[in-house]
């Protein structure tokens, strides 16, 4: 079984021996360059990348000759930078690879419109923004101004890394009520004030923010849900497609799980 994990990354450099605390410190602080309103032109500038070849990372599982290919990419780039990464994933398509992709989303089927409101709420209380409109939304002053005004930079969407349906790519994901359900099973409910529900969902959010749940909520939880459908997985061939943050705890995990890294990419911060 060969599965490629293709994540989005930062432009930041580690000394060899950073330690698994200075990981952690490294996805709260790229997280909070990104999601908090202060963000700026130079900050979009940190999480592009052009130079896809030199972030390949391999592994291969001990006994059972497994491998897993990580090629880190970014959710905001240039238009440029998504066509080169659609052809690395047509390419790894055409080798029989099924695209497993991240795509935390709202399932209006299974929430009628009060409970997703209080869901996004939810959400907003701990990442500090209301992602749900897309990151290239103008109108959603709670997302960073820099992103809203970019005319260089566009958000990452299936439709620029080819991912449909009809063929075969997979949400590998969680959807929000799920996320917030399981959350909540393992932290305890989701407390609202009464300023997360008077500012409204586009407006610049200035309530107090649950920022010690946010790695737990935006990655851990996540990261094992990956994991447990790679394990689980009928495929014989995945491409992951997910966020910069994500990688080198998803090493972690695989190197856990029997898998040692063969090829280590320019962003991974794990000895071999």
């Amino acid at each position: 079984m060969v599965v490629c994990i293709i994540f989005a990354n930062s432009n930041l450099t580690l000394m060899k021996s950073t330690t698994p605390i200075q990981l952690l410190l490294l996805g709260i602080l790229t997280s909070f360059i990104i999601l908090t309103s202060g963000c700026t032109a130079l900050s979009i500038r940190w999480v592009t990348d052009k130079r896809i070849d030199k972030q390949i990372t391999k592994l291969r599982h001990k006994e059972d000759n497994k491998s897993v290919v990580i090629l880190p990419m970014v959710h905001i780039g240039t238009k440029e930078y998504f066509e080169s990464v659609k052809t690395t994933i047509d390419t790894l398509k055409e080798q029989g690879y099924i695209p497993y992709y991240e795509g935390l989303m709202i399932d209006s089927t299974a929430c009628d419109s009060a409970t997703i409101d209080t869901l996004i709420r939810k959400s907003r209380k701990i990442i500090g923004l209301n992602v749900f409109t897309g990151y290239g939304d103008k109108e959603n002053k709670s997302l960073p101004r820099a992103l809203r005004r970019s005319k260089k930079y566009i958000a990452q969407n299936n439709k620029y890394l080819g991912l449909s349906e009809e063929d075969n790519a997979i949400r590998a994901d969680y959807t929000l009520h799920e996320l917030v359900a399981e959350f909540e099973r393992r932290k305890g409910e989701i407390p609202l004030s009464e300023c997360d529900f008077s500012t409204g969902l586009s407006e610049k959010y200035k309530c107090k923010k649950d920022k010690g749940s946010r790695y737990t909520f935006v990655h851990n939880l996540r990261d094992e849900h990956v994991l447990d459908l790679m394990k689980n997985s009928p495929h014989d061939k995945i491409i992951i497609i997910y966020g910069k943050a994500h990688a080198n705890s998803m090493v972690f995990n695989l190197k856990k799980e029997g898998y040692e890294m063969t090829v280590k990419g320019k962003y991974i911060y794990i000895s071999k």
